[in-house]
Formats: C-alpha cells, structure tokens, sequence
C-alpha cells in the first residue's frame, strides 16, 4: 500500500488528462493564430482593435498569459468574426474563379 494520497493509478491517469490538456491547449493557440494570420491580420492590427498591446496578443498566442475576463468576450468574438469574414471571402473567390472559368470555356480559352 501507498502512503501518498493519490494511488499510482491515479496519479498516472491524471498525468495522461494533463498531457491531453496540454494539446488541446497547443491546438487551440494554433487555431488562434491561424485564424488571424490566414485573414492577413497583423498582431498589431489585432490588438489596436482590442485595446492591448502587440505584444499582449502575442503572449495570448505563444500560451504565456490568457486574456483577461473583461476583454476575453471580445478577444474570441474578433476571431469568430475574422473567421467569418475570411470564410465568405473565400467562398467568393471560389465562386468567382469558377464563373471566370466558364467564360473562358465558353469562349475557348485555355487556362493552364
């Protein structure tokens, strides 16, 4: 029998939740970063809306500090919103290349 409080068992099921924690948290800070980068938003651009510093954001973004509560509503509602924005834009230009593409089939122009 063990003399610590959490049994070996127990102990090496929560270092596995930890573990699984910490990659779910990695991920997330990726999906932040590639959201904001993917619209062609600068970290500068990004914290000039929210009312923080350049490098406040990039803290947010390497994990080293979290936003706080007050501004943490707006934080993630920007990046819903630039997500959105940039989702529609590139669903137009899909749909614009494919409408440009039917002219010039129609027309006979090869495009490679």
């Amino acid at each position: 029998m063990t003399n610590s409080v959490l049994e070996d068992r127990d102990t090496a099921e929560l270092d596995k939740l930890c573990e699984r924690i910490s990659a779910y948290e990695a991920a997330r800070l990726r999906e932040i970063r590639r959201i904001r980068e993917d619209a062609q938003v600068s970290q500068e651009q990004f914290a000039r809306k929210l009312g923080v510093s350049r490098k406040t954001v990039y803290r947010w973004e390497q994990g080293l500090s979290r936003p706080k509560p007050e501004i943490a509503n707006r934080y993630y509602s920007l990046l819903r919103n630039i997500d959105a924005e940039f989702r529609e834009t590139m669903s137009m230009r899909r749909q614009i290349a494919e409408i440009h593409q039917q002219v010039w089939e129609r027309y006979g122009v090869r495009v490679s």
